[in-house]
């Protein structure tokens, strides 16, 4: 175990076995820190830090860096500049925090060896999460998603084997894209698009005029403030419209639909199971509407039971 300096040039540190702490300092250096659990700490300059296998830490510093764990499980932090990570199979479970809230940085997370259709892209909280399909392999950004990834800890942009690239725009809609699994998306503040596929799921829309899909499953929707189309699809599902104006369509199964404030629509039809209503909202000259989709009003018949509508 050792710790090795560097000097204002551009210096090449090589740390061979045991766990050990590199420091570039100023100058565009290469540090490796081989075998063990390493430290390495670019500083000034553009420096490139290999961390080889082992548990590493990893700190790029000032300048543009580029970061590569290796093997083990590695935290990394670019630092200031436009920084680049290097990830790919057999790179472990990385973790990356590092806050640069300069405008129009540009850094990248790029999958050696790895296409779109090796990977599955997440968000878990406010961090974005890729994952190495058929492996235990993956590369978590925390806090990407903190104050709408416009501040300080997003990534920018992900880079794939084939030459693609996905931007902030590609990641952002990407994880509002369910799979089979149970899972929660989270929308933003813009108007988004949030299917949930099949899976128990939870979907929250957040601010915007969202369209939420939940799919088959139990699925529970949330939209949140705006104007939202919430779709639970097949399942029992729990609807909640929030703020706004909104239409909620449990779809089949038996559902709880609660619009929530403002001027909310809610549909059903035949098929569409055993739904029950429970919205309060005491503002004056609100207008809550049951819209019976392809009936008519010699096909159902309407009654009271006890304080409620049937």
């Amino acid at each position: 175990d050792q710790s090795l300096w560097g000097y204002a040039s551009d210096d090449l540190i090589d740390g061979g076995a045991g766990d050990d702490t590199l420091s570039g300092a100023a100058g565009n250096d290469s540090l490796s820190g081989g075998a063990g659990a390493d430290t390495l700490n670019g500083e000034e300059g553009n420096d490139l830090l290999q961390g080889g296998s082992g548990n590493d830490t990893l700190n790029g510093g000032a300048g543009n860096d580029i970061l590569d764990g290796g093997a083990g499980n590695d935290r990394l932090d670019g630092g200031y500049g436009d920084d680049t990570y290097l990830f790919g199979k057999g790179s472990g479970q990385d973790t990356v925090s590092a806050y640069d809230p300069t405008v129009n940085k540009i850094d990248t997370v790029k999958l050696v060896g790895l296409n779109s259709s090796d990977v599955t892209i997440s968000r878990e909280s406010n961090d974005l999460l890729i994952k190495v399909i058929g492996t235990t392999d993956s590369f978590r950004v925390s806090s990407h998603f903190t104050y709408d990834a416009t501040y300080g800890y997003q990534i920018n942009q992900i880079q794939f084997a084939d030459g693609s690239v996905w931007d902030q725009d590609a990641i952002k809609s990407q994880v509002l894209q369910g799979s089979d699994a149970d899972q929660s998306l989270w929308g933003y503040a813009s108007d988004d698009l949030i299917d949930g596929g099949a899976g128990d799921d939870t979907l929250s829309g957040a601010a915007g005029n969202d369209s939420l899909s939940g799919g088959a499953g139990a699925d529970t929707l949330n939209g949140e403030e705006g104007n939202d189309l919430l779709q639970g699809g097949s399942g029992n599902d729990t609807l909640n419209g929030g703020a706004g104006n909104d239409i909620l369509d449990g779809g089949a199964g038996n559902d709880r639909l609660d619009g929530g404030y403002g001027d909310d629509t809610y549909l059903f039809g035949k098929g569409s199971g055993q739904d029950t209503v429970s919205a309060y909202d005491p503002t004056v000259n609100k207008v809550d509407v049951v819209r019976l989709v392809g009936l008519n009003s010699n096909d159902v018949i309407i009654s009271r039971e006890s304080n409620d509508l049937l």
